[in-house]
């Protein structure tokens, strides 16, 4: 998988020691790039994180619509 820091984070390759400063391969299912992602510290940058895995995005109520109270009867 391909990583990059995130601006204002400082990262460190573990084999090398070395500052992570652009987009690195790195081993897939790695744990220590595993942690770094779940912190935040680093983004994934592959395509494969940059398509959609079957999460659907639903739109947010528009404003003015009845809310959930209002379909239950709520109001009476």
């Amino acid at each position: 998988m391909d990583v990059q820091p995130v601006p204002g984070r400082l990262v460190r390759d573990p084999a090398t020691g070395r500052e992570l400063t652009e987009r690195m391969t790195v081993p897939d299912g790695s744990p220590f790039w595993l942690r770094r992602l779940t912190a935040g510290d680093v983004t994934r940058a592959d395509a494969a994180a940059a398509a959609p895995k079957g999460r659907v995005q639903t739109p947010a109520p528009a404003a003015g619509s009845p809310s959930s109270a209002d379909k239950k009867g709520g109001s009476q």
